[in-house]
């Protein structure tokens, strides 16, 4: 349709206003445009990676924490082993290779402890609360992997802890926990938990705090002034569409004053003169 030929006046001629060729970016731009692309990569792998450490490192290492396990060793001895088998018969495991895996098949070790024991006496399997010379401080305890009972190859193997621990009469230094004296595990790293738990909280964060305000820092800098510049192409385009006839200059001031004058309606003049009455 030819310009001639456009009658509405809402719509003119469209193909009159041509695109506007594309301009190539300068480096500056090519590299604000791959440093916001490689920011949004890392802030998006950092909160993916921050989320698949609370299972798997922030959970047990909160948890040891928490346990509040005893700063010196004790000596513990084996009680007793039993396997099981059936989700009804496994309320607890000692060690299980998965947190989310359900239990049908358990091994339970039941140890007990004493802080009074030395090393160079010797302490029989059958030996009661009171036998033996020994006084136990707690006569059944519950021996666990870790404070969870439960964590993933190769940091927990089952196979290996069964092996180590599951032998009746077996002495070896354990901890147990000040919250729950029932709960034992045979090694315990305090230090190792605090960095654990710092490292996987502090730097995820860090890292992707520095990402989303470089991402913010970008934005501002690159976008502002295109964005601006589009909105007021937008806004002239929508003025040119809806305004395509001009509307009519307003009124002058001397236009104004004529239309009031002639508005006003002419009234007639009448010149009254008095009736002199003659003598």
């Amino acid at each position: 349709m030819l310009c001639s030929e456009s009658r509405h006046p809402h719509f003119p001629c469209l193909h009159a206003v041509m695109p506007e060729p594309a301009v190539p970016r300068t480096l500056l731009e090519s590299i604000q445009f791959y440093a916001s692309g490689l920011l949004l990569l890392t802030a998006i792998f950092t909160l993916s990676a921050f989320l698949f450490l609370i299972p798997f490192v922030l959970d047990p290492a909160y948890s040891t924490i928490a346990a509040d396990f005893i700063d010196e060793p004790v000596e513990c001895q084996v009680l007793q082993v039993e396997s099981y088998f059936g989700l009804s018969n496994c309320t607890w495991t000692s060690c299980r290779e998965g947190c989310t895996r359900e239990l049908t098949a358990c091994t339970q070790i039941i140890v007990r402890y004493t802080s009074r024991f030395q090393g160079e006496q010797e302490v029989e399997a059958n030996d009661t609360a009171t036998g033996g010379g020994v006084k136990w401080d707690l006569d059944s305890a519950e021996l666990y992997v870790n404070v969870k009972g439960c964590g993933y190859p190769p940091t927990v193997n089952c196979t290996v802890f069964a092996e180590s621990y599951g032998e009746e009469g077996l002495m070896f230094p354990c901890f147990y926990s000040r919250k729950n004296p029932r709960l034992v595990v045979p090694e315990y790293d305090p230090e190792g938990a605090k960095v654990s738990l710092v490292s996987a909280t502090v730097f995820p964060i860090l890292i992707f705090t520095i990402s989303v305000t470089g991402l913010c820092l970008m934005y501002v800098r690159a976008c502002r002034e295109p964005v601006l510049k589009r909105l007021e192409k937008t806004r002239a385009w929508q003025k040119f569409v809806m305004y395509s006839n001009p509307p009519e200059p307003p009124p002058s001031e001397q236009e104004n004053r004529e239309s009031d004058t002639k508005s006003i309606p002419k009234t007639r003049t009448v010149k009254h003169e008095p009736n002199i009455e003659e003598d």
